[in-house]
């Protein structure tokens, strides 16, 4: 087959882009000719893979967003390849991966949490309004063939605003790979005392960027009313408000038990140091992060929201959240699940749910998927 991929960059930071990068390397070596037409080229691309460069009108957010949507499907609708599969928001496409939800919905769940003022500066916001009008030529009916949803929640989001039939979505679940992430090669040697971690104390991680819509703020405060004053989170990613969430946990009383370590190219190591992953999203289309964790043998703690909450079976649904932003119901939660024989049990179905979305079964399935479109002509 010859594919065509539309991304805003090609990267190995960030869930999306190791996903894109990964598929991506997996197809070529299956043989397919595999083009990406991305705004940001961020690593080299493995044998077998070209990279275009889409050309910007300007520097900044809104310039990459309109040239990738816009200049992006020009590019590659004129190169003669079979499928044009976008990973990013696209004014045309054959296949759109929902991978983050819906950028609509998004702003209208965060209102709540902003003053007048501000969500009158986000709704004048030019950048916030190009998403919008992106968006709704994205999921317009004539513009696609069909929808990628990374999860069933992800389905029913964009059917509650766009009202499109089953008949065109495909729900292929992320992938994880299951050689770099895996039970027994701990690498965390060293990190309890980078951190001034005692060897006794139980520690959370949470992974992410995007801190307001991942729910840290919730997790911040579930930590204040930990009865075990001794458990430790460590939070691995970046955001741009950062300073504001240090300021939290100093306001309430836990700054000295809450670890900001930045973006970390292992973060196998966190989790492998970790006694549970939580996520406590407002908005997450599924979460990656869940599966990484999970096939290290680190069980998660995710809202209902969370298209991650589909996968977890037994007794790891002891770690659905069903509200996410009630603190006094994620410090029970965590307590709960922090007890040892729990735990134990968590740990050993976590690393068995794992092994059932490896990248693999992603990569036959989204080949699968272009290969029945393509035979529908």
């Amino acid at each position: 087959m010859n594919l065509a991929f539309i991304a805003i960059r090609y990267d190995l930071v960030g869930g999306t882009e190791r996903d894109l990068y990964e598929l991506t390397r997996q197809l070529a070596q299956r043989g397919h000719r595999v083009t990406i037409y991305c705004g940001q080229v961020r690593t080299q691309a493995p044998s077998g893979v070209d990279l275009v460069r889409i050309p910007s009108p300007g520097f900044g957010r809104i310039a990459l967003l309109w040239s990738v949507a816009v200049r992006g499907p020009r590019l590659a609708f004129a190169g003669g390849h079979e499928i044009v599969y976008s990973f990013a928001r696209c004014v045309k496409q054959d296949v759109v991966r929902c991978g983050g939800g819906l950028h609509c919905t998004y702003l209208e769940d965060i209102k709540a949490l902003h003053s007048p003022l501000k969500r009158l500066a986000r709704s004048l916001s030019l950048y916030h309004r190009l998403m919008l009008w992106i968006e709704r030529r994205q999921y317009s009916a004539n513009n696609f063939r069909q929808i990628t949803a990374i999860s069933r929640t992800v389905q029913t989001e964009v059917q509650a605003v766009f009202q499109h039939s089953d008949d065109r979505f495909s729900i292929i679940y992320d992938g994880v790979d299951l050689e770099r992430f895996k039970v027994g090669a701990d690498e965390s040697t060293g990190l309890r005392e980078k951190y001034d971690i005692p060897d006794n104390a139980k520690v959370l991680v949470f992974v992410g960027k995007g801190f307001e819509r991942k729910g840290l703020a919730s997790l911040l405060k579930a930590m204040a009313l930990l009865p075990d004053e001794s458990v430790r989170l460590m939070i691995v990613g970046a955001d741009q408000d950062s300073n504001t969430y240090r300021v939290m946990a100093q306001s309430i009383g836990i700054a000295g038990r809450v670890h900001f370590v930045g973006v970390q190219k292992k973060v196998e190591k966190f989790y492998h140091v970790a006694d549970l992953l939580v996520l406590p999203s407002r908005q997450e289309a599924f979460g990656n992060v869940v599966l990484e964790a999970m096939a290290c043998g680190t069980p998660a703690i995710v809202s209902r929201v969370s298209g991650a909450s589909e996968v977890l079976t037994g007794t790891l649904e002891q770690g659905i959240l069903e509200t996410h932003d009630d603190e006094n119901e994620l410090k029970t939660i965590i307590a709960k699940m922090l007890e040892p024989e729990l735990l134990d049990t968590c740990r050993v179905e976590a690393a068995s749910v794992a092994q059932g979305f490896s990248l693999e079964k992603n990569v036959r399935e989204i080949e699968a998927q272009c290969e029945a479109l393509i035979q529908e002509g």
